[in-house]
This record gives structure tokens, C-alpha cells and sequence, in this order.
């Protein structure tokens, strides 16, 4: 399930909201302004859904063929 990220305004890096949802409800869904401790910057953001997104999945490695018999 992906996570919430918001974009930490000092740094610019990612930051977990520490809220993951399906995507389907992340965009049905309704949030009120929240705060999250930044890990990068030490500060706290306040974020509601519009400063949101989902964390993309990493895209999974293409399967390599195995040795020739």
C-alpha cells in the first residue's frame, strides 16, 4: 500500500506522513491539516491533501533470463 509523502520545504526531499492508503481512497478521501515531524530538516510541517501525494512503488526489476544449459 503507498505511503503519503509530502515534500519537505527546506530540504525539498521527501517526507512520510506516516499514513498509507490505497489509492483509490487517497482520492476520495478528505483530510484535515495535520503536522509531521521532518527527519531531514528537524522541523515540523503541517500538511493537509492538497500539499500530499502517494509514494510511487519502485518499479520491479525485469526478470533476467538464467544461465544457458
Amino acid at each position: 500500500m503507498p505511503e503519503i509523502l509530502i515534500r519537505c520545504p527546506v530540504t525539498g526531499k521527501d517526507v512520510s506522513t506516516g499514513v498509507a492508503l490505497p489509492a483509490e481512497v487517497f482520492l476520495v478521501a478528505d483530510f484535515e491539516t495535520y503536522p509531521v515531524h521532518c527527519p531531514h530538516c528537524g522541523l515540523e510541517h503541517p500538511w493537509d491533501k492538497g500539499a500530499a501525494y502517494l509514494q510511487v512503488p519502485p518499479e520491479r526489476e525485469p526478470s533476467r533470463p538464467g544461465p544457458a544449459r
